[in-house]
């Protein structure tokens, strides 16, 4: 199980078929959709940024991971762009405008730290004069020594601190301040603190005591 590696998305030599031999059988999300074994996705599109049109409709992954490129994605307008439309149209989308009815929290995966800063800090500065702001985290975690072997492979989570970058733990830390000062809890980057931070927020998520988490990879 897992996501395949075919020769067209592969960073080296071996694929799934050279290791494990041809594929027996395959079992597919479009299958259990079919089977009625997972919910049906809901997928809606948008245009807001149209001055970004070209750079978002690329499909070639290795394009998109290209240095101007990533700046382009990650450019303050379109930040704050999609920031400004999650936040008008949030309560619509997860249902909490329904009469009677709780709706439900949201999870923003983002493609990398850099993303996830940005746009936490967007989010951040667009609700500073709101008297009802939403309540937003952040987590994300790094399996040390961890190579990617596929493009769009997604790495094992882990709790290895020591594997962050100073400016990623620096961004933690802030996050899990603002989680803390929200909370009143006393949560941090230690790998102690840091487990009890998942733990408490995958708790506040479950509850819907947090409206958004964005999230690096998988939670």
């Amino acid at each position: 199980t897992g996501t395949p590696i075919f020769p067209e998305n592969a960073l080296g030599a071996e694929t799934t078929g050279s290791v494990f031999g041809c594929e027996l059988h395959s079992y597919v999300i479009t299958d259990a959709i079919h089977d009625e074994k997972v919910l049906k996705f809901k997928v809606d599109y948008n245009n807001v940024r149209p001055q970004f049109k070209a750079i978002e409709a690329e499909q070639d992954e290795r394009k998109l991971t290209a240095s101007e490129n990533k700046h382009a994605l990650l450019h303050p307008n379109r930040i704050d762009e999609i920031s400004q439309y999650i936040l008008n149209n949030f309560k619509q989308k997860t249902h909490r405008q329904q009469a009677g009815g709780k709706g439900f929290n949201a999870m923003f995966a983002v493609s990398s730290v850099d993303a996830a800063k940005v746009y936490y800090e967007s989010f951040k500065n667009l609700q500073k004069e709101s008297n009802n702001p939403l309540k937003i985290a952040t987590i994300f975690s790094f399996a040390a020594n961890e190579e990617q072997n596929a493009v769009g492979d997604i790495a094992d989570e882990g709790f290895e601190i020591t594997a962050m970058d100073s400016s990623a733990k620096e961004f933690l830390s802030e996050a899990i301040a603002d989680y803390n000062g929200m909370f009143k809890s006393n949560d941090g980057v230690d790998s102690n603190g840091f487990q009890n931070y998942y733990s408490n927020l995958a708790q506040r998520v479950k509850k819907q005591e947090i409206d958004l988490l964005i999230v690096v990879g998988m939670f």
